[in-house]
């Protein structure tokens, strides 16, 4: 941008009425005075030139200064208005330049805002897909427990079935011992018994 200010400000300085005041004057001193009042304005247009030059930080200016000191007039005037053209051309070139960059910069910036949205749109769904992983987990996790909570209870169960068969069996074999005690303690009495009232017959 600031080229493109300092080619507008060279064109402006070329074309601003003291510098046409001057290069006419120097064109008229050619074909009306002296050699001496011909060098002379010669030597004034080439100060405003360098003037001009130094103000813009133009070194194609100071280039033009010199030929004013050296060409003819004809020439210089030509050279002049090359130079103008040519400023015309690069000033209309940098404007086309400063466009471009400019819908690039848009095109860039449109660019950007789509990949952003993007990026925070997966950012989000990422964020929603943590959060149900992080709910399934817990799940599996409390599922687990659970698992080995009936799996423990199962086993006490088991356990508990086991002692109690054990202690049923105690069981069954006592009852079983008892009947066969008292079976022969009946016997022994019945035979007691027997005995007695066989001896009761006998002694009648």
């Amino acid at each position: 941008l600031s080229e493109m200010q300092a080619v507008a400000e060279t064109i402006q300085i070329l074309q601003e009425d003291e510098a046409r005041d001057a290069m006419s004057g120097t064109y008229n001193s050619f074909v009306q005075v002296s050699t001496e009042r011909h060098g002379s304005a010669r030597r004034q247009v080439a100060e405003l030139l360098r003037r001009q030059a130094l103000k813009s930080k133009n070194p194609a200016m100071s280039i033009l200064a010199t030929s004013v000191e050296l060409d003819s007039f004809t020439k210089v005037k030509k050279a002049i208005d090359d130079m103008i053209a040519m400023l015309k051309t690069q000033q209309a070139d940098e404007v086309k330049k400063n466009d471009f960059c400019k819908a690039e910069l848009h095109s860039t910036e449109v660019s950007t805002a789509k990949a952003t949205d993007k990026r925070e749109a997966l950012e989000a769904h990422i964020g929603e897909l943590e959060s149900t992983i992080k709910s399934l987990e817990d799940g599996i996790a409390a599922a687990k427990a659970q698992i080995a909570q009936v799996q423990l209870d199962l086993q006490r169960a088991s356990e508990d079935r086991q002692r109690e068969n054990v202690e049923f069996q105690k069981t069954i074999a006592d009852q079983t011992m008892t009947v066969e005690v008292l079976k022969k303690a009946l016997d022994r009495l019945a035979k007691f018994y027997d005995l007695l009232q066989t001896q009761g017959h006998g002694r009648q």
